[in-house]
């Protein structure tokens, strides 16, 4: 989201020596071929907190009432992932999330299969490269 700027080349971008991708929220939801169940995805903007961790988004109390059904508790678990400290509000970060079932042994997490071609728009060189 927004302009680029010299420190995300060099927060996330090798030491602005590194190459990036351009695509869209549309494009992004369009080229992900999904594998599992709607339930388990959420997409959305990131929200910025000056304490995360007192952030009401990312508190839950199950020691009241009943513990939400999988597919809400996979909402509410996804939801944290949507919130960071304001030191990165600069980003104007957009998120996408996946819940994971239990990992099997062999299994350390989720190939999800995109389609390149409509993935990305633009592929950009850092200006130090």
């Amino acid at each position: 989201m927004g302009a680029e700027s010299l420190g995300m080349w060099e927060r996330y971008g090798a030491n602005a020596k590194g190459v990036a991708i351009g695509s869209t929220v549309g494009s992004f939801k369009a080229a992900l071929q999904r594998t599992v169940r709607r339930e388990q995805y959420a997409f959305g903007a990131v929200r910025y907190h000056i304490d995360v961790g007192k952030a009401r988004e990312v508190r839950y109390d199950f020691s009241r009432g009943t513990v939400p059904g999988s597919a809400k508790l996979w909402k509410l678990a996804l939801g944290i992932g949507f919130n960071k400290r304001t030191f990165f509000v600069d980003e104007q970060e957009w998120r996408a999330a996946m819940f994971q079932e239990p990992p099997r042994p062999r299994d350390p997490g989720i190939a999800e299969p995109f389609d390149l071609d409509v993935l990305i728009s633009t592929v950009r060189v850092c200006p130090r490269a």
